[in-house]
C-alpha cells in the first residue's frame, strides 16, 4: 500500500475538518500538523512548510509559537497548500484578517464578516436560525419580555419595551425566528405568545462563534448604559487588581459559584415585571507568565 505523503494528509484533515468550525486561523494550523505528527512520527515543521509552499525552514512553527505574524499573502499561499477554495478560503483569510487587526472598530466589522461566512456554509436551517439568535442582541430581550406578566400580543407594546429601542419589523421578525426555534408558542386561551424553554443551552455547531457575537454585544450594550441608564437603574462595578494564579482561579471559582446561585434564584421568580442585563467579564490586562 503506498504511503500517505504530508500533503495527502494535510488535505484529507482540511476535508475532514473544515476551517468554519475554528475561530483561529494559527489553532487550525496547528491542529493540521498535529494530525499530520501523529500519523507519521518523523514529520516536521520544516516538511511541513515544505508543504504549505513556503522554504524548508522553521517558519510556520514561528508562526504557530508567535514568534512572528501571519501575514495575509503567506495565508493565500497557505489556502492554495490546504486546498481550500471558494467561502472556506474567504473566512480562512478573514480569520487571518481579524487576528491582525488591532482596531476594536475593524476586528468587530471583520468578524461581522465570520459570521455571514459562517452563515453561508451551515447545512441546516436550524443552525442557522440560532446563529441568527446569538448573533443580534435583541433576540434574547425579545424572548425575556415575552416572558413579562403584563405581556401583550401587541408588537407595538413589545417594541416599546426593548431598551434601546427597536423597529416594530424587528420585533416581528425576531418573535418569528424565536417561534422557529420552539423557544415560543402562541397561547390561544391567553391571547399572547408564551416561553417553551427558560433555559437557553449549548450543543449546537454555531455556538463558539454565536456565544462569541452575544457577549460581544451584551458588553457594547453594558457600555452605552453608562451614559444612557440613570444610575438608580443600574449598578456598575470594576476592580483592577494584581494577585497570583491560585488567587485568580479562586476567583473564578467565586463567579461561577454566583452564577449558579443567581440562576437559581431566578428560576424562583413568579413576578416577573421587567427584564435586565447582568455581564461578568474577568480577563487580563497585563502579559501572562506562562
Amino acid at each position: 500500500m503506498a504511503l500517505r505523503t504530508g500533503k495527502k494528509l494535510i488535505k484529507e484533515f482540511c476535508r475532514d475538518n473544515p476551517v468554519t468550525a475554528y475561530l483561529d486561523c494559527i489553532q487550525y494550523i496547528e491542529k493540521i500538523y498535529e494530525s499530520v505528527k501523529a500519523q507519521s512520527e518523523s514529520y516536521s515543521y520544516i516538511q511541513f512548510a515544505t508543504d504549505l509552499g513556503f522554504s524548508g525552514t522553521n517558519v510556520i512553527h514561528q508562526i504557530v509559537r508567535g514568534y512572528r505574524k501571519l501575514t495575509l499573502k503567506s495565508a493565500k499561499k497557505i489556502c492554495i497548500a490546504l486546498d481550500l477554495k471558494s467561502t472556506q478560503k474567504k473566512y480562512f483569510e478573514t480569520l487571518v484578517e481579524y487576528r491582525n487587526e488591532i482596531s476594536g472598530i475593524k476586528r468587530d466589522e471583520i468578524f461581522t464578516r465570520l459570521v455571514a461566512l459562517k452563515m453561508d456554509v451551515l447545512e441546516s436551517e436550524q443552525d442557522r436560525r440560532w446563529l441568527e439568535f446569538f448573533s443580534v442582541w435583541y433576540h434574547p430581550i425579545v424572548l425575556e419580555v415575552l416572558q413579562l406578566d403584563q405581556c401583550r400580543n401587541d408588537l407595538n407594546w413589545i417594541a416599546s419595551q426593548v431598551n434601546p429601542s427597536i423597529k416594530i419589523k424587528q420585533v416581528e421578525e425576531s418573535v418569528a425566528l424565536l417561534e422557529n426555534l420552539g423557544l415560543i408558542e402562541f397561547d390561544a386561551e391567553a391571547n399572547r405568545y408564551k416561553p417553551q424553554k427558560t433555559t437557553i443551552t449549548s450543543g449546537h455547531e454555531v455556538t463558539g462563534i454565536g456565544f462569541i457575537r452575544y457577549h460581544q454585544r451584551m458588553i457594547e450594550l453594558a457600555k452605552d448604559s453608562i451614559t444612557r441608564v440613570s444610575h438608580e437603574q443600574r449598578d456598575i462595578s470594576s476592580v483592577t487588581f494584581s494577585c497570583d494564579e491560585q488567587t485568580l482561579q479562586e476567583v473564578k471559582t467565586l463567579i461561577h459559584d454566583f452564577n449558579e446561585a443567581l440562576q437559581a434564584r431566578l428560576e424562583s421568580v413568579e413576578n416577573k415585571k421587567k427584564v435586565v442585563q447582568l455581564n461578568v467579564q474577568l480577563f487580563p490586562v497585563s502579559h501572562l507568565d506562562n
